[in-house]
C-alpha cells in the first residue's frame, strides 16, 4: 500500500510536471498562463534543469511576474544570463568557422545546434551544446589537415563517425557520416539522402551569417533520426522533442509530408515518428495541423510509454545511470541500458532495432 507520503510526492510531481509544460508552451507559443496556487515552484525548475530546457522556462516564469524571492531569482537570472553568452559565443565561432570553410572551399553542413536554435522564438534561450557539422567526403582529409596546420591541434578520431575538437572552448564535431544505421538497407538509403543533401544544402541566417545546413525535409528527418538514436540507445529528453516540433512549426510549408513518410517508412521509423507526434502535440502544444498525419490509439499508447520513459531516464539516461566516471564500468552500463532500451522499443520499429540488439550485444561483450 502507498504511504501517504509518498502519495504527496506522486502528485507533487504530477503538478510540476503540468506547470512544467505549461510554462514551455508559454515560451514556445506564446500560449495563455495560469500560474497554479500552491505549486512547488523549485519542482518545477528542478525538471526544466533535468531536461536542459532552463532558459525557456525562467524566461516565460518571469514574463508572467513571477517570483521564487529575491534571492533565488538573481540566480535563475544569472543562469539565464549564462545561457544567452554561450548562445552568442557559439554563434560567433560557428560564423567564424564556416567563414574558413568557405574560404578553403571545403562543402559542408552544420545540423542541430544553433541552426535548430535559429528557428525557436528567442534563439538565446535554447541551452547550447556544441556545433555539430558534416564535411562532403570528398573534402574531409583536406580539412583535417587546414585544421590541425592552421589551428595548432591534433585531431583525433573519436569513433567511426566523428572527430571531436575545440576552438575557443567551442567544442566541435566533425562528420563524415550523419546517421550510424544497424540495419545496411537502412544506411544504403539514407546515404543516398545525403549524397544529394551535400550537393545542394539550404541555408539560415545566424549572426547575419549564411551557414549551410539541410533541406527543411531532411532538416526534421535528421533530427528524428537522431532523436530515435538516442532513444533506443541512452534515453531522450524533452529538449530533442521541443526541437523536432519547432522545426515542424517553422517549416510547414515547406516540408513535402509525403516524401517524410516515404523516407521514415524506408528507414523502418514511421511508427515510432507517429508516437512521438503524440507528445509534440499533446504536451508541447505543437499545432496538430502541422504534423501532418492524424494520431489514434496507438500513438496515444506508445507515446505515453515514451513519455514516461523521459521521465524515468532523464536527459540522456542520465537519471539511470550509477557509474559516472569514465571507464570499464561506466562503458559496461552504457551498454546494458542501451540493451534495456531496445528491448523496450523493439516492436515499436523491429527492422531497425532487431539489427541494433546484436550490435549493441555485441559491443557489450567485447567490453567486458
Amino acid at each position: 500500500m502507498e504511504t501517504v507520503g509518498a502519495l504527496g510526492n506522486r502528485i507533487m510531481n504530477k503538478s510540476a510536471q503540468k506547470t512544467f509544460f505549461a510554462l514551455l508552451r508559454t515560451g514556445l507559443w506564446g500560449n495563455t498562463f495560469n500560474a497554479p496556487k500552491d505549486i512547488e515552484w523549485k519542482e518545477v525548475f528542478k525538471i526544466a534543469k533535468k531536461q536542459t530546457l532552463t532558459g525557456i522556462v525562467a524566461d516565460s516564469f518571469f514574463k508572467q511576474g513571477l517570483s521564487l524571492g529575491e534571492e533565488d531569482d538573481m540566480k535563475l537570472l544569472s543562469k539565464l544570463t549564462r545561457i544567452k553568452r554561450k548562445n552568442l559565443q557559439l554563434n560567433k565561432e560557428l560564423c567564424d568557422f564556416t567563414s574558413f570553410l568557405e574560404k578553403h572551399l571545403i562543402k559542408y553542413i552544420v545540423v542541430k545546434g544553433q541552426v535548430v536554435g535559429s528557428f525557436y522564438p528567442d534563439p538565446l534561450l535554447r541551452q547550447a551544446g556544441d556545433i555539430d557539422f558534416l564535411c562532403a567526403k570528398e573534402d574531409y582529409d583536406r580539412l583535417l589537415s587546414l585544421i590541425e596546420g592552421t589551428y595548432h591541434i591534433n585531431l583525433k578520431k573519436s569513433n567511426t563517425i566523428h572527430v571531436e575538437f575545440k576552438l575557443n572552448d567551442i567544442q566541435f564535431e566533425m562528420h563524415s557520416n550523419l546517421m550510424e544505421f544497424a540495419n545496411k538497407a537502412h544506411q544504403m538509403y539514407w546515404n543516398q539522402l545525403m549524397d544529394e543533401e551535400i550537393k545542394n544544402p539550404s541555408q539560415v541566417e545566424i549572426n547575419n551569417c549564411r551557414i549551410a545546413t539541410l533541406t527543411p525535409n531532411m532538416n526534421v528527418l535528421y533530427v528524428f533520426c537522431h532523436l530515435f538514436h538516442h532513444l533506443i540507445t541512452s534515453g531522450i529528453g524533452i529538449r530533442q522533442l521541443n526541437d523536432l516540433a519547432i522545426l515542424l512549426h517553422k517549416l510547414h510549408d515547406q516540408v513535402d509530408y509525403q516524401q517524410l513518410k516515404n523516407d521514415l517508412t524506408n528507414l523502418g521509423l514511421w511508427e515510432t515518428f507517429r508516437a512521438i507526434g503524440y507528445i509534440l502535440v499533446h504536451c508541447i502544444g505543437l499545432d496538430p495541423d502541422k504534423l501532418g498525419f492524424e494520431l489514434d490509439k496507438k500513438d496515444k499508447r506508445w507515446g505515453e510509454k515514451i513519455l514516461h520513459n523521459i521521465y524515468e531516464m532523464g536527459n540522456f539516461g542520465h537519471t539511470e545511470r550509477k557509474v559516472h566516471e569514465k571507464g570499464l564500468l561506466h562503458s559496461l552500463e552504457t551498454g546494458w541500458i542501451a540493451f534495456k532500451q531496445n528491448c523496450r522499443f523493439v516492436s515499436l520499429a523491429p527492422t531497425e532495432v532487431i539489427y541494433t540488439i546484436p550490435k549493441m550485444t555485441r559491443w557489450f561483450l567485447h567490453k567486458a
